[in-house]
């Protein structure tokens, strides 16, 4: 909740800080909501919950005579401001807070929002959630960054790392020996590798030097049975 007032609140002076928003009123005494945009917010809350204004929900016009003003209140939901970024809409924010808050089904809206009318979900819910789920998680890897390099002295992935180590070997210490005893392990088995390699060609030099005296020794009875 950004901004939240009485029907009879005194007007905040954030509205010359608010670019575009996305509003609630709901009214208390049967838990129904209105979600409506506006540039100027404030003013047109204010013409909502004006009982003689006209181009309103007829709903809230109607529920406006029927309950006390203490019944209603509002609240800024979203500021388009804080959505650019993301590229994020001022109706893909009405849509999805109208989604949020059901008041298509159970409350004031009388469409779904948008600008447009229409009953089945839309690529710009979609995409507006991802972006808001996008958005999430930038955030909290920014915060989280900043939060390990302030108290550890480490990145956030670092940080998640060192944590998955810890949960499997116990310790960092104890991940050390495992990675120390891997590192010997290799080690002795390159050098198993190397003296199998040396003991196989002093085996075929030793093969193939008797396979020559063999060879020479026929050659030289060859030639003295030939004499």
């Amino acid at each position: 909740m950004l901004e939240s007032t009485g029907v009879f609140g005194k007007k905040n002076n954030s509205e010359r800080r608010v670019m575009g928003a996305v509003y609630r009123i709901w009214n208390k005494k049967n838990g129904k909501s209105y979600i409506g945009q506006s540039n100027r917010p404030y003013k047109r809350i204010k013409k909502h919950l004006t009982p003689e204004s006209m181009g309103v929900s007829k709903q809230i016009q109607e529920d406006l005579l029927k309950y006390a003003p203490e019944v209603w209140n509002w609240e800024i939901v979203a500021e388009e401001r804080h959505y650019q970024l993301w590229g994020v809409t001022l109706n893909e924010l009405e849509i999805e807070n109208i989604r949020k808050f059901d008041t298509y089904n159970n409350g004031y809206n009388e469409n779904r929002g948008g600008g447009v009318r229409f009953s089945r979900p839309t690529h710009s819910e979609d995409n507006l959630r991802l972006n808001q789920q996008k958005m999430r998680e930038e955030i909290r890897h920014t915060i989280g960054n900043y939060q390990c390099q302030k108290f550890y002295g480490i990145s956030l992935q670092e940080f998640l790392r060192q944590r998955e180590i810890i949960a499997q070997y116990g310790s960092l210490e104890a991940y050390e020996r495992h990675l120390e005893r891997e590192r010997e392990r290799q080690q002795e088995e390159v050098a198993r590798q190397k003296e199998e390699a040396a003991r196989r060609t002093a085996e075929w030099g030793f093969n193939f030097g008797c396979f020559c005296l063999v060879a020479l020794f026929v050659l030289i009875a060859n030639l003295v049975s030939n004499c």
